[in-house]
Order: structure tokens, then C-alpha cells, then sequence
């Protein structure tokens, strides 16, 4: 069965992803809330506004290192999602001048985390704190109104060890994506292997090799794509880089740092990534099954922001023109456009794309959405500049 991502084609290395034993459990209190609830039945964490609260206390003494692991997220004026993972230390984020082996051992890394569970952590923004508490997988999953009322728009969302445990870490800081609750904007969702960047999944060796030996830096995107989604995004709203593309991968959240390096790095506008949560349980997304992931995470964007109308981008190298079909039935009027990459040479007789826009390039995409009114000619002549070496 072909997969969409390079990390599902070794479908073994989910098992090698295990807890980390004998972390200390700390008491709750009204100002905590544990991650241990899913995102579909979240409850709100206690919260105290950053001017009364105490300050933190030292970490305890011979205090072990760990990683604040922060997602990027979304959430609106009122409603804010974090996601984070609490995990042993890993060593620094992805440097652009690192040598092979370090991108080596990083991916390697990567596969294998030792999650921490018990460990409180305290999230900040807009002058006030929400505590959390890592569950047996190192998770926390919370949704608060406690940070509102917050503008549209991109912010800095912060994370810190809190004082009297005996952990330490770096505090950590990651885009939140903040929309407008009656917002009725276009809005795209992005899948990222070989629709922005090439993974050629389809060749398993080629792709097993990216993964594990090539740094985010080194990483092509698809030719184009950044500057058109940099004009796409810019005037779907008239405003850019304000976190109207949601980006969608079936990569485990353990490589979000590769991913989110990559993204930036090549400039793509910022905004919310869903990555899967790798595991068997009930609360954890299978390694092994793609279209039911990508469901569960459309349908979820979509009635979360049920006033907004989407672009869906994807390409032909697995179900991606099936699933999005699938969307725009369940969601009638609120798929503007499909937009499958041609990576695999399909035929566009193929009865599977004759209701998507199966594009060969970046530049007829923009061609596509020019005519559509969605793009300018100015636009779609930086799209083709954009190609030159």
C-alpha cells in the first residue's frame, strides 16, 4: 500500500518511540490542568494573570535537562489551542552549518524520543500564564480562553519550566496562529511532501534517504511554491503572513523542528502545522493509515472555523484528490478550488481528478488562481521569476 510520507515507509521505527520511567508525578491544583485529554473534549486550564502570580521557584538542586517541545497552533479571539511535548534532552535546534553526522544522529533522534510525564509547565502570552501537565506520553493538549481577548494575526506563544521541580529547561517559543471568530476569509490548507517540498515519496529508497540524512536546509521545495504562497496569502485578505494557511503533513510531531526549519527557511508564510502523534492508542494517530488522519484533521479545521471558505493543495503521489473530494461533499460551498501537483505523471482523463486542478508546475497553479481572481498578473509573473537558478 503506497504511503504519503517518507516516515510512513518504515512503519517499524513507530514502535521504537517509548515512555521514559520513574519521572516524578506532581500534585494538581485549580491552576493545573493535565494534557491528558484529546483535542476533541479539551477543558480549559486554570489560569492567574502574570501580575499576581508568584514568581517561580529554582528548579531543585541537580535539577536534569529536558526539552519544551512547543506546536505550532491555531486558535481564535477568544479560544486558544497548545499542543507541547515534554521530552529528555535532544540538543539544539537544526543549524544550518552542522556537519552530516549531526543531521544524522538528529534525524535519528528524531525516531526515538523518551517522553516525560508529571512535568508542570508554564505558557505565556498577552500578559497572562496557563500552567499545564505532561501525561504519560509527554503530552499537553489544552484549550484555554484564558489568554483573550487577542488580536488576528501571528503571535509568540511562550514556555517555561515551572520553579520547584527537579527539571530544568530552555524556555521555548513558537508561532500561534490567532483568527477572527466570524472570519469568512479564504483560507488554504497545505499538504507539504512533494506539494511543497520534494520527498519523492514514491521512491522508497530515495525517500528513506532524505529522511535520514538530509538536513531541513538542504531540503528542495517544490520550484516556486514559496512565492506563490507568499502572494496567495497576501491577498486572500489583503495582509501577509497572518497565519491563513494551515499546514497538514502525515510526518510524526517528533520531526516538527526539521519541518518547521524547512518552512521558514524557504520562506513559506507561518502558520498552524498538524503533524500526527504516532502510536496505537485511542488518543494517537496510526503510523500506517494516511486517509483517515487527513479526514479527521479537515473536518476538524473546517468546523472549527465554520464561516471560511478553503483552498486544498495536494499532489498525486497517493489520495489526496480523493480525500479532499470527500471534504468538499461533506462540506458543501466551502471548497473554493483542489489543487493536485503532479508528481506521479497522471493522466488528467484519470476519473480521480476531474473535479481538482491537476497543475504541473507552480506557475500553472498561478495561472489557475489568476483566472479565479485570486491572484494578480504582477503575481503570477513572480511565480515564474521565482523558477530562475
Amino acid at each position: 500500500m503506497p504511503l504519503k510520507s517518507a516516515f510512513n515507509l518504515i512503519p517499524a521505527l513507530a514502535l521504537l518511540t517509548v515512555s521514559a520511567c520513574g519521572a516524578q508525578q506532581l500534585p494538581l491544583n485549580p491552576a493545573i490542568v493535565s494534557g491528558q485529554q484529546g483535542l476533541n473534549g479539551l477543558r480549559a486550564s486554570g489560569q492567574l494573570p502574570a501580575s499576581t502570580l508568584p514568581p517561580e521557584a529554582p528548579p531543585l538542586p541537580n535539577a536534569k535537562r529536558l526539552d519544551i517541545r512547543l506546536f505550532r497552533s491555531s486558535g481564535t479571539a477568544e479560544n486558544v489551542v497548545i499542543q507541547a511535548r515534554v521530552i529528555e534532552y535532544q540538543g539544539e535546534a537544526p543549524q544550518p552549518d552542522e556537519s552530516r553526522w549531526r543531521t544524522i544522529l538528529r534525524n535519528l533522534n528524531g525516531i526515538t524520543v523518551y517522553e516525560v510525564p508529571g512535568v508542570k509547565v508554564r505558557f505565556n502570552l498577552n500578559g497572562q500564564a496557563v500552567y499545564g501537565v505532561s501525561d504519560k506520553e509527554g503530552m499537553i493538549r489544552l484549550s484555554t480562553p484564558n489568554f483573550g481577548p487577542l488580536t488576528p494575526g501571528l503571535h509568540r506563544l511562550n514556555a517555561e519550566m515551572a520553579g520547584g521541580q527537579p527539571y530544568t529547561a530552555t524556555p521555548s517559543s513558537e508561532v500561534l496562529s490567532i483568527h477572527a471568530s466570524q472570519d469568512q476569509s479564504l483560507a488554504v490548507i497545505s499538504d507539504i511532501d512533494d506539494t511543497l517540498k520534494f520527498s519523492n515519496v514514491s521512491n522508497k529508497l530515495d525517500a528513506a534517504r532524505k529522511l535520514f540524512f538530509q538536513s531541513p536546509f538542504e531540503a528542495r521545495p517544490i520550484a516556486g511554491m514559496p512565492v506563490l504562497y507568499q502572494r496567495l496569502e497576501a491577498r486572500i485578505d489583503g495582509q501577509s503572513n497572518d497565519g491563513d494557511i494551515f499546514y497538514l503533513s502525515g510526518s510524526p510531531l517528533n520531526f516538527s523542528r526539521q519541518i518547521y526549519t524547512f518552512l521558514d527557511h524557504q520562506r513559506f508564510p507561518q502558520g498552524a502545522v498538524t503533524l500526527k502523534k504516532w502510536g496505537f492508542g485511542a488518543d494517537s494517530d496510526n503510523p500506517l493509515i494516511q486517509t483517515e488522519y487527513k479526514l479527521r484533521s479537515l473536518r476538524d479545521t473546517l468546523t472549527r472555523h465554520p464561516g471560511r471558505p478553503f483552498l486544498l493543495f495536494g499532489d498525486s503521489s497517493e489520495a489526496d484528490a480523493e480525500i479532499y473530494q470527500q471534504i468538499a461533499a461533506e462540506f458543501p460551498g466551502r471548497v473554493r478550488g483542489i489543487f493536485i501537483n503532479n508528481v506521479t505523471q497522471a493522466s488528467a482523463q484519470d476519473p480521480r481528478y476531474q473535479n481538482v486542478h491537476l497543475t504541473r508546475s507552480s506557475v500553472e497553479a498561478a495561472v489557475i488562481l489568476q483566472q479565479m481572481g485570486l491572484l494578480t498578473p504582477e503575481d503570477v509573473v513572480a511565480v515564474q521569476q521565482s523558477l530562475a537558478p
